[in-house]
């Protein structure tokens, strides 16, 4: 009988022990973190989703581009093409700015039946529209398809922006190292908008130059 009594006492001893082990090594709790989910106050975004009305903050460097605004508005559309029926792509912008502002207003981009070298692909074309003719680009993915004979790429601008401005588009690529110029057909729909359009013969970006007009190699 003691010796059952001794190893019950034991054994509530060892577990009173346990318990203040356990309760020694538990800190206070503490409040949970405010910063938990929030994003970095200087983070930057740098595409908006497709259809979205968004502005993003980019630099010249980051975007792999020359002359961008501190703002640029940034729309894309994509899309299921094939060799044998071609296909087409959308974009309309936002309206925002003032008449000091030079943007887009809408982009169609057209893929002739036959022309497109590869049988089928997924195309994206991604808008980029900010203060200057210098912020105005087109970029396509994905890059290296070709087109024979080119697509058909159609800008509708308005704000304060001439003829004689955009007799030229460039299209630039291979990582930037590669520029190409193309003359343009310009038409006008009454003082509503300028339109632009050009021929695109293969896949990165493609500017309507701007101040900072790309240099041709």
């Amino acid at each position: 009988m003691s010796r059952q009594k001794t190893l019950r006492t034991c054994l509530m001893m060892l577990a009173a022990a346990f318990l203040v082990f356990a309760c020694g090594n538990r800190g206070p709790l503490s409040p949970e973190s405010k910063t938990g989910g929030q994003e970095n106050a200087s983070s930057r975004t740098y595409a908006a989703k497709p259809g979205g009305q968004k502005h993003v903050t980019t630099t010249s460097e980051e975007a792999g581009v020359t002359s961008m605004s501190e703002t640029l508005y940034v729309q894309s559309d994509h899309g299921n093409f094939s060799s044998h029926q071609g296909g087409s792509l959308r974009v309309t912008m936002p309206n925002y700015g003032d008449a000091s502002t030079v943007r887009v207003k809408k982009v169609l981009f057209d893929v002739l039946p036959g022309s497109m070298e590869q049988n089928k692909a997924r195309i994206t074309m991604t808008v980029y529209s900010g203060q200057t003719l210098g912020d105005v680009w087109v970029s396509f993915d994905p890059s290296g398809l070709t087109f024979k004979p080119g697509a058909k790429l159609k800008l509708y601008l308005q704000g304060p922006v001439t003829e004689q401005d955009v007799r030229n588009a460039y299209h630039i690529y291979g990582n930037g190292s590669n520029v190409e110029q193309i003359a343009t057909e310009i038409t006008s729909s009454g003082e509503a908008y300028l339109i632009v359009e050009f021929d695109v013969p293969g896949f990165s970006q493609y500017s309507l130059g701007g101040e900072d007009t790309p240099e041709v190699f």
